[in-house]
């Protein structure tokens, strides 16, 4: 009978646990992530490759420039389907991303946010 208990107890608790938000859910870490990799940059041909220079390559594309951003407190506060292909954003602040330079500025409903990168030797 005890037996019995126990498993019934652990059922119900891995269903509580299974129905906690993504977010909540530490089963949940990798949810729509690619496997890791090693860094590659594709060329066209041999003779591309070994000048080694990937920002030549016909396929690069430099993701630094102006992006669409909206912050949400919650998860549970997002704009829903905002990842769907025509999306109204123009509601939306700009950041400028930028992967090369020390500082990057965001602007964030009328206030500015200053964030550091250190660049390690």
């Amino acid at each position: 009978m005890l037996k019995k208990i126990s498993v019934i107890a652990f059922a119900a608790t891995m269903l509580t646990v299974s129905a906690a938000e993504d977010w909540e859910n530490p089963a949940k870490f990798a949810e729509g992530r690619l496997p890791h990799r090693a860094t590659a940059y594709p060329y066209p041909t041999a003779a591309e490759a070994l000048k080694g220079d990937f920002k030549a390559s016909i396929w690069y594309e430099s993701l630094n420039g102006k992006w669409k951003f909206n912050y949400s407190a919650k998860p549970s506060e997002r704009p829903k389907d905002f990842y769907l292909t025509g999306y109204d954003v123009s509601s939306w602040g700009d950041i400028n991303v930028s992967t090369v330079s020390g500082i990057t500025t965001a602007a964030e409903a009328g206030s500015q946010v200053q964030m550091k990168a250190e660049v390690l030797p």
